[in-house]
């Protein structure tokens, strides 16, 4: 049996935040999805105050986003840590850091 799955659960991704995802503290919850422009960039759009919140003192060292492994079974997910800093340098890129107010 073969089943159409929704575009949708293939472009959008959960993410987590973490300081040490050793000791296994989530900061934050949140979404994204991915966007390709023109050139075949591949990039990951998600809320500014998922990533960081100054405020709060909120500065997590990492995200952490579930994908769906499996076109064909959305019941199949993998983690991926990715890095937002390397060392001080933040590793993102925000054309406006002032849009979400």
């Amino acid at each position: 049996m073969s089943v159409t799955v929704d575009p949708l659960f293939l472009t959008v991704a959960r993410i987590s935040t973490y300081d040490d995802p050793t000791i296994g503290k989530v900061w934050n919850y949140g979404t994204g999805f991915f966007y390709s422009n023109p050139k075949e960039q591949l990039f990951f759009i998600t809320n500014r105050h998922v990533i960081l919140d100054e405020e709060k003192k909120y500065f997590p060292n990492e995200v952490r986003l579930s994908l769906h492994a499996n076109q064909n079974d959305l019941r199949l997910n993998r983690d991926y840590d990715i890095p937002l800093y390397k060392g001080a340098k933040k590793l993102w890129t925000e054309p406006n850091p002032s849009a979400e107010i």
